[in-house]
């Protein structure tokens, strides 16, 4: 899945697939959201430096935002601080750099799931699809996690990718059971039955 010509049903359904993935991209909110002007005080601690770096990456200024969670990682290694500045990078298209910052926050608490997550999404993007699967799973597994239903949504449109229509049809659900009503997972759910019917037809 990672090299070579793409299958015919490839082509056809990866605007499908990218348009669920910009639309769980904002439901989700991982998206930069719009500046505000509220005035910001000094930074001093690194948990100061990490909620206005983390304030800039949603105003959109990738560049300052990296440069304040620097700041807040030298003062103070944490698993969000790497994970965060990871996210960072990978809004800049430098999933490499994203993953190694993943795998520091891993290595200083293996319990939060989100660089787990993350790295699992990254790989993704680089269609390493079978080597982020374990990374979606180990997320979770983990027992920190604010939001447990992310992984699942993405197992789910890693396996849709992969025509695994049963197994992403499972994820799906279980993203339901954990959110119900979440609408990410409802047109996921959605699209992935037209893509079952599609295929059920062309096998007559």
């Amino acid at each position: 899945m990672t090299g070579g010509t793409r299958p015919e049903w490839a082509w056809k359904i990866l605007p499908v697939v990218a348009v669920l993935a910009a639309f769980i991209l904002i439901q989700s909110g991982r998206v930069l959201a719009t500046p505000t002007e509220e005035p910001e005080l000094p930074a001093e601690t690194p948990d100061e430096f990490f909620a206005a770096g983390f304030r800039k990456h949603m105003a959109g200024e990738l560049d300052e935002a990296i440069a304040l969670y620097r700041e807040s990682i030298a003062r103070q290694p944490t698993a969000p601080g790497h994970t965060y500045l990871g996210w960072a990078y990978a809004h800049q298209g430098r999933l490499d750099d994203a993953i190694a910052e993943c795998e520091k926050a891993i290595k200083i608490n293996p319990d939060y799931a989100n660089p787990w997550n993350d790295i699992g999404s990254y790989l993704m993007a680089k269609g390493e699809l079978n080597r982020a699967i374990p990374y979606l799973r180990r997320a979770m597994e983990a027992k920190r996690y604010c939001c447990p239903h992310f992984p699942h949504l993405n197992l789910g449109r890693l396996y849709a990718v992969q025509r695994r229509f049963r197994d992403a049809k499972r994820e799906f659900e279980r993203v339901l059971e954990l959110v119900p009503g979440y609408l990410p997972a409802i047109l996921s759910l959605k699209i992935l039955e037209a893509l079952m019917a599609q295929e059920a037809e062309q096998s007559i």
